[in-house]
């Protein structure tokens, strides 16, 4: 009892609680700071360390010292008579206390407020995600039958009117053991109300698939049953299973019958598998990975040429090759190529979800949005599980501008496809045009956490945090992005048009090729700035990237008779918001806003002041539009401030740019803008390129000791 005693004299007990909550408080904030930072998991590993070899450190100082009116003094050299410990002991309960009231407020901050809005939607009550089956055999090679059935499982359930299936790309994120796994976890990482799992077990010639319905809320098993078979025919045992489980599950949910929409199904084992692994490869989306996946897709094409999937897979391939999305094909060829392929499906099975969906994504790239729209909700009415026509036609809405529409089309792709790292990525890029930074900054973490191998997570990541302001840190996640893919067309053009921000111009002009002009004109070199637009514009007179680009160069260098002969055109319609000057552009220069402008800019300075006060005004409405539909993005409120300045309103003009710049923009673009041109000689408007300069070489300088 002495030792004790003196133990709570000392105060060891209180430091020992108070350390052991310290310490949990201190992984908590960490695991949050981790995950939003991307650290690497031996970070947190090395915080657990240096806490655990603390705490005995901690009891050891607790025993020796106590605290007194004096400062700390070792405890044998207080009088007893004159111990202080009870106010110490009482210091410690309030410090205690208090850290306990903090670990409660981060555990529900990590438990329910963290969450973003989008998973926080319950799930749907017919909700189901079929992971991918256990191979029980001793040939791990047999785990593409074992898929085979899952796969088929995935497609005969999303078939069943009232059914939310989740996609292949997200439920076989779960693929391997999964013993001891929470099954709760998983249905919320799915959002789904319930799990099939199953396993297949494959000796000589007989085969034996079990397969279960799991309440997700519960983990309670709803049903079960097993399946022996003899191995014939491959396909027609994979069919006979699929259809029996999902007879018996569409009983247990209490659903209507099939449709009769016909299945494509290959004749040939390999051509399927080869399918698959196409699919697999497109998921990635990286250069290399659609060049793998179109390869796969010819290759299953030549097994079996009356397999449809095996063309639509290709077209898809070739749109995304292209310079319009993530290659360097011009887009006008790949067109050409994937028409012919669409054809044959449609001839082929014209009830293919998947065959009109890609029709939908060719229409959307000759910017035929009516078409683009028709086609890909025909998709979704053939295949309401489809997430990728989802995705496509949430783009779409999202060019023809329809951005209520777009949004929520793309919660339903996430609905059904959680942890697909496409539909993440168009997440975070939709929640950072509405300045909803935090969660877009966890959707480009899941994406990390998902597929952690591709660049798209990281260079969303970059996107954001480059306006934010933080652009050394945004430097490198886009040197992360393109170490994972070199070839990443996207990932060095913005990393690019960073590095002229931070006035770096030799490294970004080699990452920004044909339009490096950009770096040019930050320089004020206009010659060279106009014969790069110049030269891109006579090999592509109809790209309208490339006609903004040239029109805005144009106006720069102060020819506004050649930019009103670039831009006039495109603005036909505008007083219905129409005209593929005002189409919202999800890319990083926001080109269309911009080039609105430079046409406003150019009629108020060739003399026709009615026209150009008149495009302000449709302007205005139109900005006054987005913002309605929830949009808010420091371009825009730019955009507001050019306005404010061809209009000659100083001071709110000078306002805006200054909320601009503390909402954390630091792009050259202010710099001979000619919008910007009254305010150029201002005073203020100096001051805040000052402030502007005295950022970047701050982030410069970090960028520097990295």
């Amino acid at each position: 009892m002495g030792l004790i005693s003196e133990l709570k004299r000392r105060n060891v007990f209180r430091m020992a609680v108070l350390y052991l909550v310290a310490a949990w408080l201190i992984m908590q904030v960490a695991e949050v700071l981790m995950s939003l930072a991307g650290m690497p998991v031996w970070a947190g590993r090395a915080i657990l360390v240096v806490l655990a070899v603390g705490f005995p450190i901690a009891i050891v100082l607790s025993w020796l010292y106590e605290f007194t009116p004096e400062g700390v003094k070792l405890d044998k050299d207080i009088d007893p008579a004159e111990s202080f410990t009870r106010a110490p002991g009482r210091r410690l309960d309030f410090i205690v206390i208090s850290l306990l009231a903090a670990a409660v407020i981060v555990f529900a901050y990590d438990k329910w407020w963290l969450r973003d809005d989008i998973t926080l939607v319950p799930a749907a009550p017919n909700s189901v995600a079929v992971l991918p089956f256990a191979n029980l055999s001793d040939d791990p090679a047999q785990q593409y039958f074992s898929d085979g059935i899952a796969e088929e499982l995935i497609n005969t359930l999303a078939r069943l009117p009232g059914l939310q299936v989740t996609a292949r790309a997200s439920s076989f994120q779960f693929a391997g053991p999964l013993a001891g796994v929470d099954v709760a976890e998983i249905a919320r990482q799915l959002r789904v109300a319930s799990l099939v799992m199953g396993s297949v077990r494959r000796a000589e010639n007989t085969v034996r698939v079990t397969a279960k319905l799991v309440d997700a809320g519960d983990g309670v098993q709803m049903w079960s049953e097993s399946f022996d078979r003899e191995l014939t025919d491959i396909f027609a045992i994979q069919d006979e299973i699929t259809t029996a489980i999902a007879a018996a599950l569409r009983v247990q949910l209490n659903l209507q019958a099939a449709t009769e929409n016909v299945v494509s199904r290959s004749a040939s084992v390999d051509a399927y598998n080869l399918y698959l692994l196409g699919r697999y490869h497109f998921q990635k989306r990286t250069v290399f990975e659609l060049e793998q996946a179109q390869r796969y897709f010819d290759n299953a094409i030549e097994r079996d040429p009356n397999f449809a999937p095996a063309y639509n897979g290709l077209v898809d391939a070739t749109l995304l090759l292209s310079d319009a999305a993530y290659g360097a094909v011009p887009v006008e060829q790949s067109m050409a190529t994937a028409l012919p392929l669409i054809e044959k499906s449609l001839e082929l099975n014209p009830l293919l979800a998947e065959t009109h969906a890609s029709l939908g994504l060719m229409r959307m790239f000759e910017r035929d949005h009516l078409a683009s729209k028709a086609a890909l909700k025909r998709a979704t009415e053939l295949n309401p599980n489809l997430s990728q026509a989802f995705v496509w036609l949430y783009v779409t809405y999202e060019q023809s501008v329809e951005p209520r529409n777009a949004f929520e089309t793309l919660q339903h792709a996430f609905a059904l496809d959680p942890l697909s790292p496409i539909v993440n990525a168009n997440m975070a890029a939709e929640l950072w045009f509405r300045s909803r930074t935090e969660e877009a900054l966890q959707a480009a973490n899941r994406i990390i956490q998902i597929a952690p191998e591709g660049p798209l997570g990281y260079r969303r990541t970059g996107r954001i945090k480059w306006t934010s302001g933080e652009l050394a840190e945004a430097v490198s996640w886009y040197r992360q992005s393109i170490e994972k893919a070199p070839e990443d067309r996207n990932s060095k053009l913005e990393l690019g048009a960073m590095l002229v921000d931070l006035g770096l111009y030799e490294e970004a002009e080699s990452l920004l090729g044909d339009q490096r002009h950009i770096a040019y004109l930050a320089q004020g070199r206009m010659e060279d700035a106009l014969g790069v637009v110049r030269a891109s514009l006579e090999e592509r007179p109809g790209h309208l990237s490339t006609i903004f680009a040239a029109a805005h160069s144009e106006a720069r260098a102060g020819n506004y008779d050649r930019a009103r002969l670039l831009l006039e055109p495109l603005a036909e319609g505008a007083e219905t918001g129409e005209g593929p000057i005002f189409l919202r552009s999800g890319i990083h220069f926001w080109d269309p806003q911009i080039a609105a402008m430079d046409l406003a800019a150019a009629l108020l300075e060739t003399g026709d002041r009615e026209a150009g006060l008149a495009l302000l005004g449709e302007v205005k409405i139109y900005f006054a539009f987005l913002k309605s539909e929830g949009l808010e993005h420091p371009m825009l409120k730019f955009q507001n401030a050019r306005i404010l300045a061809l209009e000659g309103r100083r001071d709110e003009a000078l306002a805006d740019l200054r909320q601009v710049l503390a909402g954390g923009w630091r792009f050259w673009y202010m710099d001979g803008d000619p919008a910007l041109k009254n305010l150029q000689e201002d005073r203020e408007f100096r001051s805040i390129v000052d402030d502007r300069n005295m950022f970047i070489e701050r982030e410069r300088a970090k960028l520097e000791i990295r």
